[in-house]
């Protein structure tokens, strides 16, 4: 009896570390960790996933470093990347629903003349819509680590402009780190979407049906601390 008592007991005692292991652990999302903002998508990122329900640990990491990591399967996501930067990465699934939609622009220091084929263009190493507009144009691409340095470059006349979204460069003109003034025009309409890794694709549904809400509420872009157009 004494045996038997002390198997029911061990079997109790067992029970509860078995189902904290069968939880899921949470997912590692990255959020861009580069100028003007240096967290952008962090808040984004656990609203998302307290919305839908799942864990999430929210890592700000640079551009090139997280491509990096999604391929060696050390990162489960990115919180919002282009769809074209999604779908250069074969590691990604898009998350169906937009998370945002933002106007790429192409800027240059006001009283010059618009920039055109052979200029020099600035764009942020690592991000794949900019380099597919500078080269749609037939300009010379010149990229930079630090987005920021565009602004500046461009100012000191190292180049001749620089691409980038209207809500960053809205971001750098509320920081009054913005050199300006600049002319700019549009060079796209950019959509922006939420992504996993391929081996968590069962979680999609349950996410886009998380961005749909968060959407219709009006969240997004206060969540992403987007500062209105100059």
């Amino acid at each position: 009896m004494a045996v038997h008592g002390a198997i029911i007991l061990l079997s109790l005692l067992i029970q509860p570390l078995r189902l904290l292991a069968a939880e899921p652990s949470c997912l590692r999302i990255a959020s861009i960790a580069e100028a003007p903002d240096l967290n952008f998508g962090g808040e984004l990122g656990e609203a998302l996933y307290r919305e839908a329900g799942l864990c999430v640990s929210v890592v700000q990491i640079p551009t090139e470093r997280m491509k990096r990591m999604i391929e060696r399967g050390e990162l489960d996501g990115v919180v919002v990347r282009t769809r074209e930067f999604i779908d250069a990465v074969p590691e990604l699934i898009a998350v169906p629903t937009p998370v945002l939609q933002i106007d790429g622009r192409l800027y240059w220091r006001a009283g010059q003349a618009e920039p055109k084929a052979g200029s020099r263009i600035g764009i942020p190493r690592g991000w794949i819509w900019p380099r597919q507009t500078v080269e749609a144009m037939r300009a010379e691409p010149v990229e930079v680590d630090v987005n920021e340095s565009l602004l500046h470059m461009a100012e000191a006349g190292r180049i001749d402009g620089f691409i980038m979204a209207e809500t960053e460069f809205a971001s750098f003109v509320a920081s009054g780190r913005w050199p300006g003034p600049f002319s700019s025009r549009s060079a796209g309409i950019l959509m922006l979407h939420h992504a996993v890794t391929r081996g968590h694709a069962d979680l999609v549904p349950a996410l886009d049906a998380a961005v749909r809400r968060l959407v219709e509420r009006g969240e997004v872009k206060q969540l992403l601390g987007l500062h209105p157009s100059p």
